[in-house]
């Protein structure tokens, strides 16, 4: 999806170049920006998205997203009750 955007954003600069009038310096240095903030908003993403499974990782490393699986929890879910017609000892 992004490799479009890469290639028509230069026409798309140029195009708006000559319409306000640019000289063919201002344009090079209007695509050159154009260019610098899309592949610097692509390379923060990809940071985000490093830094977010790393910390997805670590969260899952130390247990904290280990639970019941039906969701509760309970006090005492290691001790069970004796049967309704047990004898006591």
């Amino acid at each position: 999806m992004l490799l479009p955007i890469i290639v028509l954003l230069p026409f798309a600069v140029i195009a708006i170049s000559i319409a306000r009038g640019l000289s063919h310096a201002e344009t090079a240095a209007a695509i050159a920006v154009s260019e610098a903030v899309l592949q610097t908003g692509y390379f923060f993403g990809l940071l985000v998205r490093l830094i977010a499974s790393l910390a997805m990782q670590s969260f899952t490393a130390a247990g904290f997203s280990r639970g019941r699986r039906d969701g509760t929890t309970r006090r005492n879910d290691r001790h069970t009750a004796p049967p309704a017609g047990a004898s006591g000892p």
